[in-house]
């Protein structure tokens, strides 16, 4: 009578504790029942939309690593039953009736009672009108990246040449210290290289070798002041 209620009080507590969740064609399986579901179609299969919370499966020997964890899964009937470990499991899938590269399942359970290998849909897709199939949610870009994508430039004379076309060095700073531009920025005070390859082409082309010499006097000029 005292073990009785011993073993209720810890199924008590293992349910409030659960945090996996099986799904809706979840099912523990008796010893007896074992043998007859291990020639079934399903004991071969992964069940998939099923609701379950992780990838479980009953069969030790399909992992590829392993190690012991024991945690409460719920099954669909609200009976408590253990997980034995936790591990990697590698699936072969097949594409259009060709075999596609292997994909490895990670964090799979290891519920040796359960008679289902269930997979975990990791998320849903809509299909429109076109049949092409888009993902249900956003992707999120962590603050902390979009600032360090955003500062991979600095803001220096040279980036803002080339933002504008190219403009004159001296019509730029111009446009900087009046502040006739709003939004220019520089940040950076790192020297300029004297000579800019696109200008000095583009200007070469367009009015032959005097120009370019000027341009390059140009330039070296900016860089002495």
């Amino acid at each position: 009578m005292a073990q009785n209620a011993q073993e209720a009080s810890v199924d008590v507590e293992a349910s409030a504790n659960v945090v996996e969740y099986a799904g809706k064609a979840s099912v523990a399986l008796s010893a007896s029942d074992r043998s007859s579901w291990l020639s079934a179609l399903a004991a071969a299969n992964w069940n998939t939309n099923t609701g379950a919370t992780s990838h479980m499966t009953p069969h030790r020997h399909w992992f590829a690593s392993y190690s012991p964890h024991i945690i409460p899964v719920r099954l669909a009937n609200d009976t408590i039953i253990y997980t034995a470990g936790m591990g990697s499991v590698i699936f072969e899938p097949v594409l259009g009736g060709s075999k596609a590269p292997v994909v490895v399942l990670h964090d799979v359970l290891h519920v040796p009672q359960l008679g289902s290998n269930l997979f975990k849909l990791v998320f849903t897709a809509s299909v429109n009108d076109r049949n092409t199939g888009y993902l249900n949610g956003r992707t999120v870009v962590s603050p902390s990246q979009s600032a360090s994508l955003a500062d991979a430039c600095p803001l220096d004379l040279a980036l803002w040449h080339r933002r504008l076309s190219h403009v004159n060095l001296d019509y730029l700073q111009r446009m900087k210290q009046k502040q006739l531009v709003q939004g220019l920025v520089i940040r950076s005070s790192s020297i300029l290289d004297p000579i800019c390859e696109p200008c000095i082409t583009v200007v070469s082309d367009l009015k032959g070798p005097l120009i370019k010499l000027e341009a390059c006097r140009s330039h070296n000029a900016h860089q002495e002041a």
